[in-house]
């Protein structure tokens, strides 16, 4: 019984004793219920979805029971409120989810079983000493390049928590596998590196402010969805809206799915198959070359590789031009709008109407989301559109875009956290390639720079670098890799699993019993942002609006939770380093520390860190001065790229010369062109076998698979398959039958949503559902997607194709 129950209860009996010493009498007498401390404070949702919105929260008798949002200001444009999404909303679930990890665990039955015993935090830290000194002092099998820690984003935003603490420690007692890439946007990195110059979408200066399409007379989106994945009040999402609704551009979205970005502000939906944006591109080109639409001097003097004089020497006279591979000179196939039709579902007649609006468009924002670069051809798709930019050549210009996204000129109150230090290893791999150093025996068939881009910083471009150890031992903080979120997931079930799995040792920091804290050898409880204080900025994908947060714990840490840093700092004793872990100081006293560097170099009169928590958000408005590339376009040689050319380049011979020795998969090409490839399941060729491509996406109930603990949002937003009512009727399939859905890989049981927002011969599903299967190959009622998704790499970044996917679909 709550403290609030029992006082009440304890008011009634005490009322109900006088009734009866009054000789039946009844009194009007009301003994007041005691009034309970209320407290209020600031906290932040920082799972990754870019935005890192303020909650305020109340406290009444140790428990939270409100949850409010950012309410400061007049909330006008320019300083308006952060306001959170449902998502935020709902944090309290995330503090009393039932789901929630309280106390030191050990793993008792089987790998993925998810049968552990409570154990105490000495025992557990003797174990995690002992398990770790094992495969660190193995100089044979073990040592640093055996320890992996998986992609983490479930606690991306804290400065004294987190991934990074984690990593701290371990860069001191010897560091650990390193990985490039991330899941979310490898593929679409390395085309921005390779045209661009800068190889990140996120943070990188490239992009125009939303803001610009108020200023643009047409709205191009591939695949851009940010009012579902970004949904903060603070960021793109709301940048969007109100650019649309202050802008009289004609908007044209281009998706597999009718998404809620385009929910009637559209005045064109153009459904596509997932995977051939490129072709889409080619054929578009093609229509304006056809109509004397492309200037071949203007994109000669901003692009390498449209025309045969453009080209670097080395690719000249081999027919080696993009125009070359449009007008079929190379392969004897023009990319005509018909071409383009036949794979792409989009009518050729659309196609070139499309290429006329952009020719006439003064002022052309074109977009990309990153969905259609997590494909099979990821790469070309992503280079195709930012070649598409440079041969309209409207790039630079007020009103534009350069496809880059949604520029983010945030950050701006710099709040470091606690520094991780540098990792001793210094090979890594593409991220998405980790299994792989599990499964293969590699003392006899090393993963190498030519087969799997294994790199190592001190031997930059060496051919000859391989990974010769498996991986030994994972330490998982704030990730859902292991058991969710990778793709083939039965596949790294039964990797790990596995009576003798390479793998000796799994150590899972969690807060909640996640699929992936299923596989944990020991299990350890770690405390939510409401238990702890920290730094907060404005995240990763917050558009023009900088913001900066200390906040406060809300209640004490439930159960035997401990922090990140708490937790570290333990394990950095057991090993004799608790000095240099800490540098002598608590979480509290790093925090109050790392504060001095906001509040000395921000354009704000920032007050202490006792004030500053008490007074909540602080916000900035700082808009992009100028649209992409306005310098660029202004002086291409005086504001140069930094591409090996200083130009856009839509021919790299960075990409040629790179992989021109790499050993590559059957079925696998690179190009040095964004040319169109068919997916290895692709919409190209028919297979009768699994009839239907996935259109997979982000739903607005989960920050990739953070929040499905969120009992109410689940209610709120379904996991169901999306199906067109055509495909629907042919398979006798009506809203909110159970369908089995198929794989080669696996299968999932889902709901079934009968709905025209999807295309014929398309199905749409969610990414993030928890799986539920208790066996690798077992069919999966949580609805993981994983279960079906393939883990054959993109050919040049290497990295994750879960977009690239085909399924048979049935009534369970």
């Amino acid at each position: 019984m709550q403290r609030r129950d029992f006082l009440k209860s304890a008011a009634l009996v005490s009322a109900a004793a006088s009734l009866a010493g009054c000789n039946g009498k009844r009194t009007e007498t009301v003994i007041p219920e005691p009034e309970l401390p209320v407290t209020q404070g600031w906290q932040s949702c920082y799972v990754n979805c870019g935005s890192n919105c303020p909650i305020k929260f109340t406290v009444q008798d140790g428990q939270i029971t409100q949850l409010e949002t950012d309410d400061h200001g007049d909330d006008q444009y320019e300083s308006r409120q952060i306001r959170a999404c449902p998502r935020g909303r709902s944090l309290r679930q995330r503090v009393y989810s039932d789901e929630r990890i309280l106390y030191p665990m050990k793993r008792v039955g089987p790998r993925g079983s998810g049968e552990f015993v409570r154990i105490s935090w000495d025992d557990a830290l003797t174990e995690i000493h002992q398990r770790l000194e094992a495969i660190y002092q193995d100089s044979s099998q073990g040592g640093p390049e055996s320890v992996f820690f998986p992609v983490s984003t479930g606690t991306s935003g804290m400065k004294t928590s987190g991934t990074g603490i984690w990593k701290r420690l371990f860069h001191q007692l010897g560091g650990y596998l390193g990985t490039r890439g991330s899941y979310s946007t490898h593929q679409v990195d390395t085309a921005t590196q390779y045209t661009y110059g800068i190889g990140s979408v996120i943070l990188n200066g490239l992009g125009s402010s939303t803001r610009e399409i108020e200023r643009s007379d047409l709205v191009l989106c591939f695949g851009y969805n940010p009012q579902e994945t970004f949904m903060s009040g603070g960021g793109v999402s709301y940048e969007w809206s109100e650019a649309l609704h202050h802008s009289n551009a004609e908007v044209i979205m281009i998706d597999p799915r009718y998404t809620e970005s385009a929910g009637g502000k559209e005045q064109q939906w153009l459904p596509i198959r997932p995977g051939t944006d490129a072709a889409l591109v080619a054929g578009i080109v093609y229509a304006l070359w056809e109509i004397g639409a492309v200037d071949d001097a203007h994109v000669d003097r901003y692009a390498v590789g449209w025309t045969e004089a453009s080209l670097p020497e080395s690719a000249k006279g081999k027919n080696a031009s993009y125009k070359a591979y449009i007008l079929g000179d190379r392969d004897g196939v023009a990319k005509t709008p018909e071409w383009a039709a036949s794979i792409t579902g989009v009518p050729a007649a659309t196609i070139r109407e499309l290429a006329t609006k952009l020719h006439r468009s003064k002022a052309p924002f074109i977009q990309m989301g990153w969905g259609l670069q997590r494909q099979a051809n990821g790469e070309n798709s992503a280079r195709a559109i930012y070649t598409l930019v440079a041969i309209v050549g409207k790039f630079g210009l007020p009103g534009t875009s350069n496809a880059v996204g949604a520029h983010n000129g945030t950050h701006a109150y710099i709040t470091p956290g606690i520094p991780a230090g540098a990792n001793p290893v210094t090979k890594s791999i593409p991220c998405f390639l980790w299994t792989d150093a599990i499964e293969r025996d590699l003392q006899q068939e090393p993963m190498t720079a030519l087969t799997h881009d294994v790199l190592d910083s001190q031997r930059p471009g060496d051919p000859t670098v391989q990974l010769e150890r498996n991986i030994r031992a994972i330490i998982v903080a704030g990730s859902n890799m292991l058991g969710n979120q990778h793709s083939n997931i039965n596949r790294t079930h039964r990797l790990l699993a596995a009576e003798d799995s390479k793998v000796d040792f799994v150590l899972v920091s969690e807060i909640y019993m996640t699929p992936t804290a299923r596989f944990a050898d020991i299990l350890l409880p770690e405390i939510t942002q409401f238990e702890t204080e920290d730094l907060v900025c404005d995240g990763w994908h917050s558009g023009d609006m900088a913001n900066l947060l200390a906040t406060t714990a809300a209640i004490a840490p439930r159960g035997e939770s401990r922090s990140a840093y708490d937790i570290c700092a333990d394990i950095a004793e057991r090993f004799g380093i608790r000095q240099t872990f800490t540098e002598g100081r608590t979480k509290a006293e790093w925090v109050r520390h790392l504060w001095q560097t906001p509040q000395a170099s921000s354009s704000l009169s920032l007050p202490d860190f006792d004030e500053a928590k008490a007074h909540g958000v602080y916000r900035e408005y700082l808009p992009a001065s100028k649209p992409g590339f306005a310098d660029f376009r202004a002086d291409p040689q005086a504001n140069p790229l930094k591409t090996p050319s200083g130009k856009i380049e839509i021919y790299s011979e960075a990409i040629a010369n790179l992989t021109r020795d790499w050993d590559l998969p059957e079925g696998d090409e690179v190009t040095a062109l964004p040319e169109f490839r068919a997916p290895w399941e692709g919409g190209v060729t028919d297979d009768p076998d699994y009839p239907f491509q996935v259109a997979v996406y982000h739903t607005k109930g989960r920050a990739h698979s953070s929040f499905h603990s969120h009992k109410v949002l689940r209610e709120a937003i379904q996991d169901a398959l999306w199906i067109n009512p055509g495909d629907a009727a042919a398979l006798g399939i009506q809203n909110n039958d159970t369908v089995r859905v198929t794989s080669r890989r696996g299968v999932i049981v889902v709901p079934a949503r009968v709905t025209p927002r999807v295309m014929p011969g398309v199905a749409g599903l969610g990414q993030g559902a928890w799986r539920n299967a208790r066996d690798a190959g077992q069919e999966d009622m949580g609805g993981c997607i994983n279960t079906l998704t393939d883990h054959r790499p993109s050919p040049l970044a290497k990295g994750c194709t879960g977009g690239t996917l085909r399924v048979k679909i049935e009534r369970a």
